[in-house]
């Protein structure tokens, strides 16, 4: 990327000395990060985790790296605790998900309704929000077998921009790459799910036309 370091000196001061100014920026991103947890968590995991509880995770795993953010990191506060969210979820996923004989009943329960995809019921309850015009869609069940269909690049990167509601530049940061290609990645991602999804449709129609 173009960025350099001191494109983010003072965007959130450069370095926190104490707490209560890490606690006061951290505050500031919540409502985002729990927008993640809620998007990225599995949903079996939805039903045993609280989003607030896992938020606390990555507080306190924030606090033990303030070293690594005040030693200088070439990402964006927000970017630099959204890695941090994204390991705290991986990390709930594997231990949670060894423990699959806790889990045997819920997944029985569940096998009807669930994709199997751990952004499933994020996918789901974020169609009432913004995104939902983002991406035009008319029916949520045809928008959700398009995203499972699609490359696995395309559904991240409209997870990213359509779900997460993160900014052509804070994608480029969770990328690694510049704002022109999050751009058109995007561009062409929304382009080809609109593209599965008229395709899933026209195959619906034929179907029942027999």
């Amino acid at each position: 990327m173009s960025s350099s370091l001191s494109d983010y000196v003072g965007t959130e001061g450069d370095r926190f000395d104490d707490t209560h100014s890490f606690a006061t920026a951290f505050e500031r991103h919540r409502a985002r990060l729990n927008q993640v947890v809620r998007i990225r968590l599995h949903p079996l995991l939805l039903r045993r985790i609280d989003p607030d509880d896992a938020i606390q995770e990555v507080y306190l795993a924030a606090r033990q790296r303030l070293e690594q953010w005040n030693h200088g990191v070439p990402v964006s506060f927000f970017t630099w605790l959204r890695s941090i969210t994204i390991q705290t979820i991986q990390n709930l996923h594997r231990f949670h998900f060894a423990q699959r004989r806790a889990l045997t009943d819920e997944f029985a329960s569940n096998a009807s309704r669930q994709s199997g995809h751990p952004s499933a019921q994020g996918l789901f309850s974020s169609l009432t929000s913004p995104s939902q015009h983002a991406i035009r869609v008319e029916s949520q069940l045809a928008l959700h077998e398009a995203m499972l269909t699609i490359p696995e690049g395309d559904r991240e990167i409209i997870l990213l921009r359509s779900f997460e509601e993160l900014s052509n530049a804070e994608v480029a940061e969770a990328l690694g790459i510049t704002g022109k290609a999050a751009s058109i990645r995007y561009v062409r991602a929304i382009d080809r799910l609109r593209r599965q999804m008229e395709s899933n449709e026209n195959r619906d129609a034929m179907r029942g036309s027999k």
